[in-house]
């Protein structure tokens, strides 16, 4: 039996915070990663795409963007570099995903990881996707997406709390080192982290019941912090799987059914 060669695909991803530039090629994953307040943010994306390109070996670009300020300049820059052969997914409605949801109202990242997961556990699955929203999504036995549940991330709380109060506000969230909460930065980051700690855990359970499974996948960029904390329920929970490419894994099954 002759097995069909896989070709080499370039995906590309916009989210609120970041560009994903991901090359699968064979069984390998490279990666490169532009936050969205670098100076010159489409101007260095197009410098690694021309990289990528002359390497001669990309045979298909796919990309999607849910971040409307620069998804048609995105898409245009993908389009020049992919011959007019560019696999776009503008909306989750142009992606091979069966569900019980309205397509227009679903960001294509969600579909994505959906189908990325589905395809992982082969069965249902709970889907976890901590970005600047954490969503945790349902896909049932037959691939199915259900629906999900949708909460504001770190980042849109401690934007909050800038604009909002005089506070001294933490750069970022971390896990607490040490039990002092002799600040207000300390004592913020504290309860924010576990506040979103006990949320977290409490919308994945009511969507591990809805959905009637065990199998649960993290990704998105607050997934590594968070990911540690879901483990001590290893004993009744199958482990949790923590893929921080699950998107562009999506993106790359999507191109290879084109």
């Amino acid at each position: 039996m002759v097995v069909k060669k896989k070709p080499c695909v370039l995906t590309v991803e916009a989210g609120h915070f970041a560009v994903h530039l991901t090359l699968f090629k064979k069984q390998d994953l490279t990666s490169k990663v532009f936050p969205l307040g670098e100076r010159f943010l489409l101007n260095r994306v197009e410098r690694e795409v021309a990289r990528f390109m002359e390497k001669g070996s990309v045979e298909k670009i796919a990309g999607t963007s849910v971040n409307k300020k620069i998804s048609q300049k995105l898409h245009d820059l993908l389009e020049k570099y992919s011959g007019g052969n560019l696999l776009w997914f503008g909306s989750s409605a142009e992606i091979p995903l069966k569900m019980n949801y309205n397509p227009e109202q679903l960001g294509t990242d969600r579909a994505l990881a959906a189908i990325a997961a589905y395809d992982y556990f082969k069965t249902s699955c709970v889907v976890v996707d901590l970005g600047s929203a954490f969503t945790v999504d349902g896909v049932d036995e037959k691939g199915v997406f259900i629906g999900g549940l949708i909460f504001p991330g770190p980042a849109m709380v401690l934007d909050c709390f800038r604009s909002k109060t005089s506070l001294e506000i933490p750069a970022n969230l971390t896990i607490p080192e040490n039990s002092s909460l002799s600040s207000t930065k300390e004592a913020l980051n504290s309860g924010l982290y576990y506040g979103y700690t006990g949320a977290l855990n409490r919308l994945i359970w009511n969507m591990l019941d809805k959905v009637g499974t065990t199998n649960l996948i993290l990704t998105g960029g607050w997934a590594p912090l968070f990911f540690p904390i879901l483990q001590y329920r290893k004993s009744i929970l199958s482990p949790p799987v923590l893929d921080e490419k699950l998107v562009a894994r999506g993106l790359y099954l999507c191109a290879l059914k084109k």
